[in-house]
């Protein structure tokens, strides 16, 4: 934590080059182009979410013919490391806060990772808009204004999960995932006599050791993971009975099989897709100052979520 908070120093000050207004006002991009930058894990049971949501956001991009009203926006990626610890992902995010054109970032699919690139992005005023997670302590705007999370509300999530469950329902959750699993409730004591068993929290390990318990337990119960989950490979490994719940809008983007002839996109290629259209259209409505990035933070309205539904 030393690390990130040096790093927290170094943003303030790539921020506004020591001038208390600029550093909050998140100071202003200079140059004729901007950078737009995905934050987003190149390995592990995210990979494939991230792959797709990069397809995605460089589609919307090339749609946009690289532009955003009078300005010339790029596309840039900045793979998370594998670790979890601060050090390593402070360096990346390190990378992409010296970038003297980066206006926003698309990222962070996990809540663990966000807890240390929320505040580092935050103190240099740049947008994070993540279509994967929402933080406990990160979502409040007065506390981290730039952090937009795409991921619905626990009790919204609570409430979908209570519509696709099917007769007694037993909870497991981590730490974090206690707000789902409080405002779900369950109707048996053991998860073994559920037979729907709702996972809540971010941890991919864990969850797939708890979710195949269940399974060899329970052989008979539907299992279903929370939106955070949905980025993962859990569901599509462990077979039909394990789904996750997911408000990304359903289909494909438009135009993916021309630009990427042969692939199937998944669910998260529209995530990335409708963030990258909505940080664009940020950046015109921002108009003249979208060069600076507190107006494109002001700027910024996501679309609304798709109706829930469950994936594979």
């Amino acid at each position: 934590m030393r690390r990130v908070a040096g790093l927290l120093l170094v943003a303030a000050a790539l921020a506004g080059c020591g001038d208390r207004a600029s550093i909050e006002a998140g100071g202003r991009a200079p140059g004729d182009i901007l950078t737009v930058y995905t934050l987003l894990p190149r390995e592990g049971p995210r990979a494939q979410a991230a792959q797709d949501i990069n397809r995605g956001a460089k589609l919307a991009l090339a749609q946009a013919g690289g532009r955003a009203g009078e300005v010339t926006v790029q596309f840039a990626t900045a793979a998370l490391p594998a670790s979890l610890e601060a050090d390593p992902i402070a360096d990346v995010v390190e990378a992409v806060v010296r970038d003297t054109g980066t206006v926003a970032v698309i990222g962070d699919l996990d809540a663990r990772t966000a807890r240390y690139t929320a505040p580092l992005l935050n103190a240099v005023g740049i947008l994070h808009v993540s279509p994967g997670t929402a933080p406990s302590g990160l979502a409040q705007p007065a506390a981290e204004p730039s952090f937009v999370p795409l991921v619905p509300a626990d009790a919204a999530q609570a409430a979908a999960l209570g519509t696709f469950k099917r007769g007694t329902v037993g909870v497991e959750s981590e730490p974090g995932g206690l707000g789902v699993a409080n405002a779900l409730g369950s109707t048996t004591k053991r998860s073994v006599d559920a037979e729907t068993v709702v996972y809540s929290g971010s941890d991919p390990v864990n969850a797939r050791g708890v979710v195949r318990g269940v399974l060899a337990e329970s052989p008979r119960a539907q299992v279903l993971l929370t939106q955070e989950l949905a980025t993962t490979d859990i569901a599509g490994d462990l077979g039909p009975r394990v789904r996750a719940l997911t408000s990304v809008r359903a289909g494909a983007p438009p135009g993916f099989a021309d630009a990427y002839p042969g692939l199937t996109p998944g669910p998260f290629a529209r995530a990335g897709f409708d963030a990258m259209n909505d940080v664009l259209a940020a950046l015109r409505r921002a108009g003249p100052r979208a060069s600076t990035r507190l107006e494109v933070i002001r700027a910024f309205e996501p679309s609304p979520p798709g109706p829930f539904r469950l994936i594979d």
